[in-house]
């Protein structure tokens, strides 16, 4: 009678720790993508080089203040293959509304980290 409790708290204690896991990769990741872009001529272009394939990236370069200091934001959401992707605005590939919307439920619970760093200026040789 304590093997199936047993066994789904034991589940759910594995399924936590990955969680949890992922969320400090995508957090490291975060951070290593905005510090290579802080450096970079094209911030955006060498964020999404670093990150690649391992997470879905958003990259937005704005005004840090009105000094005209300039920062790069990077937004990573771990990405599940097929889930919470729209080719369209419409919805997810012609699925039907109810799958879809389940889609945008286990998206809205994947790991997501975003880091903020100021742009540096490019060195003065000589």
């Amino acid at each position: 009678l304590v093997l199936p409790v047993f066994v789904m708290c034991t589940v759910v204690v594995i399924v936590t720790t990955m969680f949890g896991l992922r969320s400090l990769a995508l957090a490291g990741l975060a951070r290593d993508a905005a510090r290579v872009a802080s450096v970079a001529d094209d911030p955006c272009a060498a964020a999404s080089t670093l990150v690649g394939s391992r997470a879905r990236l958003e990259c937005r370069v704005a005004p840090w203040d009105d000094s005209g200091a300039r920062s790069v934001r990077i937004e990573l959401e771990d990405g599940i293959p097929g889930v919470g992707q729209r080719s369209d605005g419409s919805g997810s590939r012609g699925a039907p509304v109810v799958i879809d919307r389940i889609g945008d439920l286990v998206s809205a619970l994947l790991p997501r980290a975003t880091a903020v760093m100021l742009l540096e200026p490019p060195p003065v040789l000589g």
